[in-house]
Order: C-alpha cells, then sequence, then structure tokens
C-alpha cells in the first residue's frame, strides 16, 4: 500500500514503520524527480477524497475509492463548483467496512464501480486519445504564428529583427515544447526576449 499524506494533514497523522504500507514524502518525490502522474501510472488502484487526483487518474481506468466519510463538513466548509456526486463517481467509502470491500473488490480483480467512472469520464474529459498535450502545443504555436506576424509587421516598420526560438524534446509525450521564447534583436544585439 502506497500512502501520500496531503501536506495539511501530515500534522495530525503519525507515520507507523510497516513492512507492506509505504508512505511518499514530498521531498523525497522532489528529489528524486517524480511525480503523481509518475506514481498513478504504476498503481493499481486509488483512494482519494475530493482532490484532482481523481480526475487525472480517471483516465487510466482503473479501480477508484473515494472517501466521503467527511462529505457534509466539507461541503459546508469548502464546498463545490459543481454538483459532486453527478460527476464523481467511483466507489464510494463512508465507512471502515466500505474500504475493506473496496480492498477486498480490487485484490480479488473486481472492479464494481466501472461503469460509473465511465460516466464520470465521459463528462469530465472531452479527449481520452492520449493526444490533449498535441492539440494543447498546436493551439499555443498557432496563437504564437498569429502574434508573430503582427509582430514582424511592427518589427519591419522599427528596424528590428524577430527570432523565435523553440526547442522540442522530440516525441516525448508529456512534453513536447521544452522552451518557446521571441527575441526581438537590433544592431546592438537582443533589446527584449519575451517568455510565452
Amino acid at each position: 500500500l502506497l500512502i501520500q499524506i496531503h501536506h495539511i494533514q501530515k500534522k495530525i497523522y503519525s507515520i507507523v514503520d510497516l513492512s507492506n504500507i509505504i508512505v511518499v514524502d514530498q521531498s523525497v518525490k522532489d528529489d528524486c524527480g517524480i511525480t503523481n502522474a509518475n506514481i498513478m501510472h504504476d498503481i493499481d488502484a486509488l483512494i482519494t477524497d475530493y482532490s484532482a487526483a481523481y480526475h487525472e487518474f480517471l483516465l487510466l481506468n482503473r479501480p477508484i475509492a473515494i472517501t466521503i466519510d467527511d462529505y457534509g463538513d466539507y461541503l459546508e466548509q469548502v464546498g463545490f463548483c459543481f454538483d459532486f456526486f453527478e460527476y464523481i463517481k467511483g466507489f464510494y467509502v463512508k465507512n471502515i467496512e466500505d474500504l475493506k470491500r473496496f480492498i477486498d473488490e480490487t485484490a480479488n480483480g473486481i472492479d464494481s464501480s466501472h461503469d460509473l467512472r465511465l460516466e464520470s469520464l465521459k463528462k469530465i474529459h472531452k479527449y481520452v486519445d492520449g493526444n490533449s498535450t498535441r492539440r494543447v502545443v498546436d493551439f499555443i504555436c498557432e496563437k504564437i504564428n498569429w502574434v508573430i506576424s503582427l509582430s514582424i509587421e511592427y518589427v519591419a516598420q522599427k528596424e528590428f529583427y524577430l527570432a523565435m526560438s523553440m526547442s522540442y524534446w522530440g516525441t516525448a509525450a508529456s512534453t513536447y515544447l521544452q522552451l518557446l521564447t521571441i527575441s526581438i534583436l537590433s544592431s546592438n544585439g537582443i533589446i527584449a526576449c519575451l517568455p510565452l
């Protein structure tokens, strides 16, 4: 069992050293360059609360338990931007018995909330084809080309030169665009470097 305690809750819970439980500390993740996405890719199921982790893990189509034992308090103190139960579907955990049942089902390959999760997936994520990063990059490049065409006209009038620098990481799914800057050059060198 892999546990990541929310930084606000660290003071509430004591960490017990058990051979079958690993507590992931944010500082260790930072030191190793590990993200939640890296961890999620390698786990079989997720137990979460009202965290955005639900939305990320939903894309993997694996069992998700949602702890709602404090739903009333959370609704009153923090609230939601949408109808929680309409959009967030999965195995609802209200007590320890629900949690045990979720763990037993997952250990036995049972995914009783699969169809409910698919409903949420369709409502929350417009695209699930693995090309979202590509669409974002294409959108940004399209907008930059529009800005560049306007800037080139202005720059030409002022006797400046416009240079655009892009560095790609290749076809890595996580990041297509590493660096994007526009530099305005004059005969004296760079006069402006605008990161986008």
